[in-house]
C-alpha cells in the first residue's frame, strides 16, 4: 500500500504552487524514486463550449526518461464537473513493462490528488481567461483589455502610452466576397496577427465585429500606425487563397496624465474614432480642446429629448425686407436654445443634430410653434407676413414629409400663401430624385417651397430647371465682399435675370450694409434680410416688427 509520508509529501509540493510545471515534474520525480515509472504525459481538456480559444486540451510531459514501455500504458481519467477532464498516461519502465496491480492502485490515487490540484487550478484559469477574452478570436474583450492595461500601467508608466479605437474600412466588402463563415477566419487571422505585432509590454483587444482595441507604447506608434494602415492578409475563395490588404479608422487618446481612469481608456479612444468617422478622416488624435468639443456634443445629445419636451427650444424670426420701401414682406423662422438662461448658438448644437439625425424632430417642432404663432397673430388682428421654416435634407427620406407639412398646416388653419418651406440645394443624385418627389407634392398641396443657399452647388443653374419651386435665396457669398466686381454684376445680374423670366421670387441673405443695398437694387433684385435691418428675433420683439409693418430706410441707423 502506498505509503502516508509518500502521500503527504506530494500532496505539499502540488497545492502549494499548482500552477507551476516545474513544481509538479519534482513531484513526479518524488514519486518515480519509489515506482517505476518511465513516463508521465498529462492531458488537460476544457469544454470547448466554455472558451474562445481554437484548441481545448493543453498538454503537460512532466516525466520522460526515455526509457518506457508503450504497453504498460496505465491510464487515470478524471471528470472535473462539467468543466472538462483531466486524464494522465502513466508508463512503466522498460525493464519493469507492466505494473503491478497494487502499483496502479497507489499510482490512481496520487494521480487523482494531481488532478484535483492541479487541473482544477489549470480549468479554473482557462475559464477565468475565457471571461475575458472575446469568443471568437481570443484577444481581450473590453473587461480583459482594461485589466491587462491597468495592470500593464502598475509595471509601466501610463504616460509613455496611447489609446488606440480601431476599425477595419470596408470589412462588409470582405465578407461579401468571402461569405461570412470565411469573413470570420479573416478576422481570427487578423486578430492572431495584431497579437503577434504587440510586444510584451502592449495589450491588444476585440471588442467585437471589426473593432479593436490596442495600448501601444508612443516610441512605436507610427510602426503600429504603419501596420493597421497596410495590413495584408489572406481568405479562401473557392477553394483559392486570395490576398487581402486592409485598412483602418483609428481614433488615439494620448495617456499624457497620471490620473487615467479604467473606463477612460477605451472611451476616449472611442471619442476620437467616433469624430474621425463623422469628419471621414482616417485617423484623429484626442486633445484638450477636441475632448471638450466632443464632451459638448454629447451633452447636446443626451439633453436634446429633454430639452424639446421642456419647450427650451423657441423660434426667433430674422425679417426679410423690401429695400426700396423698406416694407417688411416675410421672415425666416430659425431655432434658438435657451437653457439655464443662456442662449445657446446654433452653431453649437445644429451640426450636432444635423449629424445625428435629431434636427429633422427640431424643424417640425419649429415649423409647428410658427404655425402657432401665425395663427396668435391673425387672430389678434395682426397683419401677419409669410414665413420660411427650413427642413433639413436629411428630411427627404420620408416620403411623407410634405404630407406631415400639409397636416401642420391645416390643424392650425393657417393660409397656405404664409408658409414657405425651405429646404438647401444639392448636387447629390440620389437627394435631387428625393427632393424632386417632395418639391411636386408641395406644389400639388399648394405650399411654397424655396432653394435656400442658392448658389453653394454644383448644379445651381440645373436647379432652375429642375425643380419647381416658388423662391430661391442668393447665398450670402455672392455680396459678401468690400467692393463689387463687373464680374459680380455679370453673375448674380445673370441669376435675378433667369429667376425673374421664370417668375420665381428672389431673397438675398447676408445684407449687412448700404453698398450691398445699392448693388442689388442695380440688379433689381430688391427682398433681402440681414443684419443691416435685424438680427433673428425672439418673438414679442418680432411681433412688435409686425405691428410696425417695417423700417424706416432714412433712419440713421440704416
Amino acid at each position: 500500500m502506498i505509503k502516508n509520508d509518500i502521500v503527504e509529501t506530494v500532496v505539499d509540493m502540488i497545492k502549494e504552487h499548482p500552477e507551476s510545471v516545474d513544481v509538479n515534474k519534482r513531484a513526479v520525480a518524488y514519486v518515480a524514486d519509489y515506482y517505476p515509472i518511465g513516463k508521465i504525459v498529462v492531458e488537460i481538456h476544457v469544454n470547448v463550449s466554455l472558451l474562445p480559444f481554437d484548441s481545448d486540451v493543453s498538454y503537460y510531459n512532466l516525466l520522460d526518461s526515455g526509457a518506457y514501455s508503450e504497453e504498460g500504458e496505465f491510464v487515470v481519467d478524471m471528470p472535473l464537473q462539467d468543466c472538462g477532464r483531466i486524464i494522465s498516461r502513466i508508463f512503466p519502465t522498460d525493464k519493469v513493462g507492466q505494473f503491478t496491480e497494487e502499483q496502479k492502485s497507489d499510482l490512481h490515487i496520487m494521480a487523482t490528488m494531481f488532478h484535483f490540484y492541479t487541473g482544477q487550478y489549470k480549468i479554473v484559469s482557462s475559464l477565468k481567461r475565457a471571461s475575458m477574452c472575446h469568443y471568437m478570436s481570443g484577444l481581450y474583450n473590453p473587461k480583459g483589455y482594461i485589466i491587462k492595461c491597468m495592470e500593464l500601467s502598475q509595471r509601466y508608466n501610463i504616460r509613455d502610452y496611447d489609446s488606440c479605437y480601431f476599425n477595419i474600412k470596408g470589412f462588409g466588402l470582405v465578407n461579401n466576397i468571402f461569405g461570412s463563415h470565411e469573413g470570420d477566419v479573416i478576422i481570427k487571422r487578423y486578430a492572431k496577427d495584431l497579437q503577434n505585432f504587440i510586444n510584451e509590454d502592449e495589450n491588444v483587444g476585440h471588442l467585437g465585429g471589426d473593432n479593436f482595441v490596442a495600448f501601444v507604447r508612443r516610441t512605436r506608434m507610427d510602426e503600429f500606425l504603419g501596420y493597421i494602415f497596410n495590413y495584408t492578409g489572406y481568405g479562401i475563395r473557392n477553394g483559392k487563397k486570395k490576398e487581402i490588404k486592409l485598412s483602418a479608422t483609428i481614433g488615439i487618446s494620448p495617456l499624457e496624465r497620471e490620473n487615467v481612469m479604467p473606463n477612460d481608456i477605451i472611451s476616449e479612444a472611442s471619442l476620437a474614432l467616433s469624430y474621425a468617422r463623422q469628419t471621414k478622416q482616417d485617423m484623429v488624435v484626442l486633445n484638450d480642446e477636441l475632448k471638450n468639443k466632443l464632451y459638448q456634443r454629447k451633452q447636446i445629445e443626451e439633453t436634446f429629448d429633454k430639452a424639446l419636451e421642456n419647450g427650451e427650444f423657441v423660434p426667433f424670426y430674422q425679417p426679410k425686407v423690401d429695400i426700396r420701401n423698406g416694407k417688411l414682406v416675410g421672415a425666416e423662422a430659425l431655432s434658438r436654445w435657451k437653457r439655464d438662461g443662456r442662449l445657446i448658438s446654433p452653431a453649437e448644437f445644429i451640426p450636432v443634430l444635423e449629424q445625428n439625425g435629431s434636427i429633422t424632430e427640431l424643424d417640425f417642432y419649429i415649423f409647428e410653434e410658427t404655425c402657432k404663432n401665425l395663427a396668435k397673430w391673425r387672430d389678434e388682428g395682426i397683419k401677419i407676413v409669410p414665413v420660411s421654416i427650413n427642413f433639413s435634407r436629411k428630411h427627404l427620406d420620408d416620403e411623407n414629409l410634405a404630407d406631415r407639412i400639409n397636416q401642420i398646416i391645416m390643424r392650425y388653419d393657417v393660409d397656405k400663401e404664409y408658409i414657405v418651406a425651405e429646404i438647401t440645394e444639392t448636387a447629390d443624385y440620389d437627394e435631387k430624385e428625393l427632393m424632386t418627389r417632395f418639391l411636386d407634392k408641395m406644389q400639388i398641396y399648394k405650399i411654397k417651397t424655396s432653394i435656400d443657399d442658392f448658389g453653394t452647388g454644383y448644379s445651381s443653374l440645373g436647379i432652375l430647371r429642375d425643380f419647381d419651386v416658388n423662391e430661391i435665396k442668393i447665398d450670402r457669398s455672392f455680396i459678401n465682399r468690400p467692393e463689387f466686381l463687373e464680374s459680380d454684376n455679370v453673375i448674380v445680374g445673370s441669376i435675378v435675370s433667369m429667376a425673374n423670366r421664370l417668375h420665381l421670387d428672389i431673397i438675398t441673405e447676408g445684407v449687412e450694409n448700404k453698398n450691398q443695398v445699392e448693388f442689388l437694387k442695380k440688379l433689381d433684385c430688391y427682398y433681402v434680410q440681414g443684419f443691416l435691418f435685424d438680427k433673428p428675433l425672439p418673438q414679442d420683439e418680432f411681433e412688435e416688427r409686425l405691428r410696425i409693418g417695417g423700417y424706416d430706410l432714412n433712419s440713421k441707423e440704416l
